[in-house]
């Protein structure tokens, strides 16, 4: 019988919430080809949810010294020793080859993708990590091929303009995500020996990096209705009008004295938006 334990230091391992929300761009990519409900666009989301929890658990294992020295992490399962690292690799290649046969099932090269996903993480992002503060651009590929991979999946005829431009998209917003991160835990990393950027520059000069990479990435999104992406123009309205107020609200967090609460208001706000234009896009390519 599983106990409880087990249970919670799965989930914890797995990031479901984490996990669901990376596969719900797979779910808005393979939406926005296909512009079908059809059993192989739950697969295609099945296959990176599983995929990126088995990468999620093999992750912790590689980072179990690091985890162990941050107040945020030191509790997860393996960093704390209620899981063994024998024990999380066999649950993370598990996952990750489920999740590989689902994808395999439906299209060979979202398969090769989503493997290509899962090496690039952790085989070139985690170990970047311990040694350049340019890790985090090397990471934002791993948010954008998600989308990629539901796009293939779908076996359209669209264009692959339309993915990369989307892809294009959410390499580019996932910069700022990564910088709110390290202003939020920055000292932190270093106390655990990796690379941050808020070891040569302040907190403040990185916030204001962050709110002009946010203005540069907005004004990339916003002939996203020209591509043939969105052709309900109620979407593009709705999608322009919550960009400005994003912007807007971001601008004041940042630009206020810097406090956690105002760099997790700040987060909140920008995965909204992430959260949103892939909602639209569904509803786009479904209703």
């Amino acid at each position: 019988m599983i106990s409880a334990r087990f249970l919670r230091d799965f989930l914890v391992l797995a990031k479901p919430l984490v996990s669901l929300a990376i596969s719900f761009t797979t779910f808005a990519g393979f939406a926005m080809a296909s512009r079908e409900v059809s059993p192989n666009l739950f697969m295609a989301t099945l296959g990176v949810l599983l995929m990126a929890s088995g990468v999620s658990a093999l992750n912790q294992v590689l980072e179990r010294k690091t985890d162990a020295l941050m107040k945020r992490t030191k509790n997860r399962p393996v960093a704390s020793g209620s899981v063994s690292g024998s024990t999380a690799v066999f649950i993370g290649i598990s996952l990750l080859l489920l999740g590989f046969i689902v994808l395999f099932t439906i299209n060979f090269w979202a398969a090769i993708l989503g493997l290509f996903n899962a090496f690039w993480y952790l085989a070139v992002y985690t170990p970047l990590k311990r040694t350049s503060v340019w890790a985090l651009l090397v990471g934002t590929l791993t948010g954008a091929i998600p989308f990629a991979i539901g796009f293939l999946a779908a076996n359209s005829s669209q264009p692959i303009s339309k993915a990369l431009f989307v892809s294009f998209f959410l390499v580019m917003w996932q910069v700022p995500h990564f910088l709110l991160l390290v202003c939020k835990y920055g000292k932190e990393y270093e106390l655990a020996g990796l690379a941050s950027l808020t070891k040569y520059w302040e907190v403040k000069t990185i916030l204001k990096v962050t709110l002009l990479w946010i203005v540069a990435s907005s004004i990339a999104i916003v002939p996203i209705s020209l591509f043939g992406i969105i052709h309900n123009d109620l979407y593009g309205y709705f999608l322009f009008f919550f960009l400005i107020l994003s912007i807007f609200f971001i601008a004041k967090w940042v630009l206020l004295p810097v406090s956690n609460q105002s760099i997790t208001r700040a987060m909140i706000l920008l995965n909204s938006y992430q959260l949103i234009l892939m909602l639209i896009l569904v509803a786009d390519s479904l209703i």
